[in-house]
């Protein structure tokens, strides 16, 4: 059986955290892969912070141009 995409899915998980942090979920991602946290550190705290659930494999698929903590040494 094939697994059917929702495109939206993403969308709308992505959009209720940016709520959930007043809008800043970029700037916060962006921050602390700055200061080097991983993926999953970022995940962990997200979901902390809003209560909604996000997994480390999909802030890497959301942000996947942003350098890894390594690249900016």
């Amino acid at each position: 059986m094939k697994r059917m995409k929702h495109p939206t899915t993403a969308t709308h998980h992505r959009s209720l955290l940016d709520r959930e942090l007043d809008g800043n979920l970029d700037r916060i991602v962006k921050d602390l892969r700055n200061t080097g946290d991983s993926w999953r550190t970022i995940a962990s705290l997200l979901t902390i912070m809003t209560g909604c659930y996000v997994s480390h494999e999909a802030l890497r698929r959301w942000y996947k141009t942003e350098p890894s903590p390594k690249e900016h040494q």
